[in-house]
């Protein structure tokens, strides 16, 4: 798993994650804010199905760049899951459906 798809899934767009091995400094912007916490804690069981959900939405076979519009009835305020009305009628039709928990042993991802 790309370590900028989980930061931006997790996290929200006000924290980065940073890190340092021989010398060179990394970082990872957060984004989406579904476990906005997760650089405190680890990830919760539903954390963990909706993070999941995200990166199986951003990645694609061909690892080109796509705008995606993401929209849930995530149960927090997750800034980048919020949409306005232009959002909302330039991309009226669901084309895709994304669960499952990336996490565990038994992995399960769904499209």
């Amino acid at each position: 798993m790309n370590l900028k798809y989980l930061v931006g899934c997790a996290l929200d767009s006000n924290t980065t994650l940073v890190g340092e091995t021989d010398g060179q400094r990394y970082e990872w912007p957060g984004g989406i804010g579904l476990a906005p916490d997760w650089h405190r804690r680890g990830l919760t069981e539903e954390e963990e199905r909706w993070v999941s959900a995200c990166i199986l939405a951003r990645t694609n076979y061909f690892g080109v760049r796509v705008l995606l519009s993401m929209r849930s009835p995530f149960p927090s305020d997750a800034a980048g899951l919020k949409v306005d009305a232009d959002e909302r009628r330039d991309y009226a039709v669901e084309e895709a459906t994304f669960f499952g928990n990336i996490f565990r042993p038994q992995a399960g991802a769904y499209v």
